[in-house]
């Protein structure tokens, strides 16, 4: 062991930055690692090197929040990092396989989302990291269900689109249909003479009228000539012929 040196100032802004970023009020004070016997909580020191290095940390139950900081890809001798239990969110940054020394890294009990970076767990997998990341509900821990959710988006997007399609449809036909202007040419037998009238109905109207367009009578080249029942003012049900003249493209 080497006499008692200041701590690595890449080390020491660091540790400093990340305080500064999630609030910690623990008494860290001073040069993180020396004198050794008062290095910060939560922190182990190498000693054996000059300057020493932070190689370890716990910030487990410090009550974390936010995002987790770029600052820690700048502990560039961390061996062990424990954030657990406490209520990080977002996804877990890229750069802790960019960590030559970590061997542990702990997560379990937060709140994170996404997918492990697939340069994290290419590490898991050849057993040179052990990463805990237990109860982050939305976290995809496996290539599997990354790959999901890559064929869920763009199925759930194309669903949405067709929807969307299919009310726009029904709009257009919907308005179109408002448009159409009937005529209907129309004799009432009234006190014993006959008269011809034009009056223009709705479009509901001339559905009831029709019995839903049930007869057809006659085609022309303005459109089709339905069958319909008409009553007039004095309740006398009188049987009519008109004809939907539909605008033409």
């Amino acid at each position: 062991m080497l006499p008692d040196s200041s701590t690595d100032l890449e080390d020491v802004n660091a540790i400093r930055d990340i305080k500064q970023v999630y609030n910690i009020t623990r008494n860290w004070q001073g040069d993180p690692c020396v004198p050794s016997n008062y290095s910060w909580d939560g922190l182990n020191c190498s000693y054996n090197i000059n300057p020493s290095k932070i190689i370890s940390l716990n910030l487990a139950s410090t009550g974390l929040t936010g995002k987790i900081a770029s600052s820690f890809s700048n502990l560039k001798s961390i061996e062990s990092l424990d954030l657990s239990n406490n209520d990080l969110t977002g996804p877990v940054p890229e750069f802790f396989a960019q960590l030559p020394s970590l061997r542990i890294l702990n997560f379990t009990r937060n709140k994170l989302s996404g997918s492990i970076p697939q340069a994290v767990r290419k590490k898991m997998e050849d057993g040179s990291l052990f990463l805990s990341a237990k109860e982050n509900p939305n976290l995809c821990q496996s290539a599997s269900c990354e790959g999901k959710k890559k064929f869920v988006i763009p199925v759930v997007a194309s669903v949405l689109a067709l929807i969307l399609l299919s009310t726009l449809v029904m709009i257009f036909c919907y308005c179109k249909r408002k448009r159409q202007r009937v005529d209907l040419v129309a004799e009432f037998n009234i006190e014993g003479s006959l008269k011809s009238k034009n009056q223009e109905f709705t479009y509901s109207e001339l559905m009831r009228i029709t019995n839903n367009f049930k007869t057809v009578i006659g085609e022309g080249g303005f459109g089709k000539v339905y069958l319909g029942t008409l009553t007039n003012w004095q309740s006398s049900c009188h049987q009519v012929a008109f004809c939907i003249i539909e605008p033409r493209s």
